[in-house]
């Protein structure tokens, strides 16, 4: 059984504490830093507490340590083991270089996100252009960066101005480009499986404030531009797809949760 040293809350009265390891360096605790738990090597050590100390340097050093602990414990952070359905809202990417922006929400939650980099969208990148008689499809994968920064609610709780980091992953059937001599639009089903970070302002400098996997599906609306004809075949361009999610059937959400942790599997073997 590992070692502890128990640094308990000094009386108000003292101005701090010595704890004093037989054979080391004495090391300065504030009066009130609360309770710390250290772990210690395997060797037996004796620690006895001796009396009050005005060595300030440490003091500080100490009640930093104190403050950083204070704020891990009182930042909220919430992590569901269960994924969460989305049971309406959308997701749409516009363009050739957008990324996703979005709002969905299900049960006691919500999130609005967007202007993040540029992700990996089929149609985005197939048609640019693509004749009729091309099969394609509305599948996308935005990872990191590209999940933009936005707000989410949890259970009641905001957390505003946040910067998004995770995996929006889109999977539909194949379909085919149609003959025509104007704009094309395009509807698909689809399933959706993510994971989603959120975190202060930057996740390249704070830690997350919550983490969860996300489930979904519904229609999906592809809107191709006619660009005109190539030896008598038309050509057509991106303009947007548009993902709007619809309540699942209890079927259909255990087959996306069972999906969701396959894929999870995979990404962490790939890590």
């Amino acid at each position: 059984m590992a070692k502890l040293i128990y640094l308990a809350a000094a009386r108000r009265s003292l101005r701090s504490l010595r704890i004093v390891k037989s054979g080391l360096p004495r090391l300065q605790l504030p009066a009130k830093c609360g309770l710390l738990l250290v772990p210690l090597s395997q060797k037996r050590v004796v620690f006895f507490v001796t009396g009050v100390t005005k060595e300030v340097h440490m003091a500080k050093i100490f009640s930093a340590v104190c403050t950083l602990l204070l704020f891990a414990a009182f930042t909220p952070c919430t992590t569901h083991a269960d994924p969460l359905v989305i049971t309406n809202g959308f997701v749409t990417i516009t363009g050739f270089v957008a990324g996703p922006a979005y709002s969905f929400a299900g049960n006691n939650f919500a999130v609005i996100g967007g202007a993040g980099d540029q992700g990996n969208s089929t149609p985005q990148a197939a048609c640019f252009p693509c004749p009729s008689g091309a099969v394609i499809n509305v599948n996308g994968q935005f990872v990191g960066l590209s999940l933009g920064q936005g707000s989410a609610t949890f259970n009641g709780v905001v957390f505003p101005n946040v910067a998004f980091m995770g995996t929006f992953i889109f999977n539909g059937p194949p379909l085919i480009v149609p003959f025509s001599q104007s704009d094309v639009i395009l509807t698909s089903p689809f399933t959706f499986g993510g994971h989603l970070v959120g975190c202060p302002l930057s996740c390249g400098l704070n830690p997350p404030v919550f983490s969860v996997d996300l489930v979904g599906s519904g229609v999906a609306t592809l809107q191709l531009r006619f660009d005109g004809l190539d030896q008598g075949r038309p050509l057509f361009s991106f303009q947007s797809v548009r993902y709007d999610f619809e309540v699942p059937e209890p079927a259909s959400i255990l087959l996306l949760s069972a999906g969701l942790t396959a894929l999870g599997a995979r990404l962490r073997r790939r890590s």
